[in-house]
């Protein structure tokens, strides 16, 4: 079944296409994108690797991928834009086939 997300003004969104595209920063290890509050939330789980190789603390890993979505806001339409972050402390829950659980994306944010 293919995930769409449906905002208030009928838009309909493939999170999918903006995950694939916000996967493309070195910073970003995990991304989930919801709809919450009519807007599109990221939530991601930064790439540890990086994190540590930079010796990167909380407040500039938050900053970078701020910067990240600011970038990515400024080439897409309004409505196809990211209105909050939520940068996670553990990797998502996956299944037996190690895709993300979408149903529990927002447990242990």
């Amino acid at each position: 079944m293919k995930n769409l997300i449906i905002l208030s003004n009928g838009e309909n969104i493939s999170p999918e296409e903006i995950e694939n595209k916000l996967g493309l920063s070195p910073l970003v290890g995990e991304v989930i994108v919801t709809g919450e509050n009519n807007g599109l939330t990221a939530r991601i789980y930064p790439d540890q690797d990086v994190v540590k190789a930079k010796a990167l603390d909380e407040d500039t890993v938050k900053a970078g991928l701020r910067a990240m979505l600011d970038e990515y806001n400024r080439r897409q339409p309004s409505y196809r834009q990211i209105t909050g972050l939520v940068v996670r402390k553990n990797p998502f829950h996956r299944n037996a086939t190690g895709k993300i659980k979408r149903p529990e994306a927002e447990i242990d944010d």
